[in-house]
């Protein structure tokens, strides 16, 4: 088999509904494929549907339906069941609030092939529920999942922004070998935290193998009114420091306290620049920096509670 498109869900029934839609119009790759549904818990109903009105027939020609009930918590959890459960040559991730065009997967896999790439993935594009706020400023894009390098094929190289998990692929064999992906990392429920694709991407460059990014493979991903609220972004950074500051000492860098020294350097310029932008009325302009210090913030607080979760076994080890 040569692709299986992976989407892993919780509590989004009605999204899921207009992805699958649109899935069901993709064209037949290559090989034939699969489309694998990871319902990871979901309390909404989510899963009696998919038995009873998903399951039946497939979504398109040569396309095959797969469903996964992963019980454990945790979109790095359901990432990794999804995987497991493909049987496809590559694996195609996206998620369930998306649309694409019918040559999506053909796009990903035959640029994959072609440069003999070991990793895929293509722009993600905004259809915005309402006007986005002047405070949105690009450097804020990558937490909505929205990525756009530019018109042409190319390479991702260490300097560029990583691909989102939105919208990429990766050999099967690949995965296998790097072990997926972490589980102390990733959304948990509705707990607003990410890094599991960064994670894997920065593994992935590590051991020497090449992302190709493919333009004309694109998504539009579905931005809700409540994602572009401040308080969303406020809570999204503290809970991102939160989740990672277990993990965060173990890359090799020099810590204060497990925490990289250069994170209290960059949280000490980015509360004056941020102070000189409030006070120059250049507050809009400026909230990204705020959003750095909830960032320092939650890496504090989760620092201090590591040893209460080492000491109650609470800690997530990887798989």
């Amino acid at each position: 088999m040569r692709a299986s498109i992976v989407i892993c869900t919780f509590n989004r029934r009605e999204l899921l509904q207009r992805t699958l839609a649109s899935i069901g119009q993709l064209q037949q790759v290559d090989g034939a494929g699969e489309v694998v549904i990871v319902d990871n818990a979901s309390t909404d109903g989510t899963g009696p549907w998919l038995r009873e009105h998903w399951l039946g027939a497939a979504p398109g020609p040569g396309w095959v339906r797969v469903l996964v009930e992963e019980e454990h918590l945790g979109h790095s959890y359901a990432r990794n069941a999804g995987w497991r459960q493909a049987r496809g040559e590559w694996v195609l991730y996206t998620d369930d609030d998306v649309t694409m065009a019918p040559d999506w997967a053909a796009r990903l896999i035959a640029e994959g092939e072609a440069s003999a790439a070991d990793a895929v993935c293509g722009p993600v594009r905004p259809v915005w529920e309402r006007s986005p706020p002047g405070w949105l400023v690009p450097e804020l894009w990558g937490r909505l999942a929205l990525v756009d390098h530019g018109q042409e094929n190319c390479w991702l190289v260490e300097q560029q922004a990583h691909p989102v998990g939105a919208n990429f692929g990766i050999r099967r064999s690949v995965l296998a070998e790097l072990s997926g992906f972490d589980v102390r990392l990733g959304r948990v429920g509705s707990r607003l935290s990410s890094g599991e694709d960064l994670d894997l991407f920065r593994r992935l460059r590590a051991s020497g193998r090449r992302v190709r990014y493919v333009a004309g493979a694109g998504l539009h991903h579905w931005i809700p009114a409540t994602r572009l609220e401040r308080r969303y972004f406020r809570r999204w950074h503290w809970q991102a420091g939160l989740a990672d500051a277990p993990w965060l000492g173990e890359r090799g860098m020099p810590c204060w306290w497990g925490i990289p020294r250069w994170r209290y350097r960059d949280a000490v310029v980015s509360a004056w620049r941020r102070a000189g932008g409030i006070l120059s009325r250049r507050e809009p302009a400026t909230f990204w920096l705020e959003l750095r210090l909830w960032y320092f913030a939650g890496l504090l607080v989760g620092q201090a509670s590591e040893p209460f979760r080492r000491l109650h076994g609470r800690r997530r080890s990887a798989p």
